[in-house]
């Protein structure tokens, strides 16, 4: 399953060259498992994949794909990412359901439990990560910043973000204050030539981006 690749092909050729055999993956917002179940291929069976999705139905969907291609060692997690413990009203877009997102006010979605990555991440005792793939609709500002420890303690960490000023605008948040947080880790925006080489990013990430060290 690739479905991304079709997308942009320099981000996923730049995941098969980052990720080694014995790696920890780590799928934010993994929906159906679009990176997680080649990312599970790439790493081997080594209990180092952990796809965290909070929707029930898109759970239900990411669970089927990683047993149907005979991954049991990728871990799915119902299980919303954010910056404290409690719970998250998901909102599911019927015609889009990619589009699956933390609800504003009342949408009538479905309430589900809620930790931070380095909470969740600690109770598996998995203290540093390769790759963390976010994809949380705009999100990410609070998924990052219950990441503080992983990204502190993941020397060579990196971290794709989908970088979309509306999405994060839906939480009152800006790209600004996402690229300050991953800056003050160490880590600058890179997106991958054709090749999957990252390069640096001179103007305001958006899109796709690659965090590096």
């Amino acid at each position: 399953m690739r479905g991304r690749e079709s997308r942009d092909p320099g981000i996923w050729r730049f995941v098969e060259r980052h990720l080694r055999p014995g790696d920890t993956f780590v799928d934010a917002g993994a929906n159906i498992g679009a990176y997680s179940v080649p990312a599970a291929r790439l790493v081997g069976p080594t209990d180092r994949v952990f796809a965290f999705e909070a929707h029930p139905r898109t759970f239900a969907l990411l669970r089927h794909n990683i047993e149907a291609n005979g991954l049991g060692w990728a871990r799915p997690f119902d299980l919303a990412l954010s910056d404290a413990e409690g719970e998250l009203e998901m909102a599911f877009a019927e015609g889009n359901p990619g589009e699956t997102y933390v609800a504003t006010g009342l949408a009538g979605g479905v309430w589900v439990r809620a930790a931070t990555l380095d909470e969740a991440l600690g109770a598996e005792c998995v203290a540093a990560v390769d790759y963390l793939q976010i994809d949380v609709e705009g999100f990410e500002l609070p998924v990052l910043r219950g990441a503080r420890k992983i990204l502190a303690h993941s020397p060579r960490i990196a971290v794709q973000t989908e970088m979309q000023e509306r999405h994060a605008a839906r939480y009152g948040h800006c790209l600004g204050a996402i690229a300050e947080l991953l800056g003050s880790a160490g880590l600058r925006p890179h997106h991958p030539d054709g090749a999957g080489v990252p390069q640096p990013l001179r103007g305001a990430p958006l899109g796709d981006v690659i965090w590096l060290r």
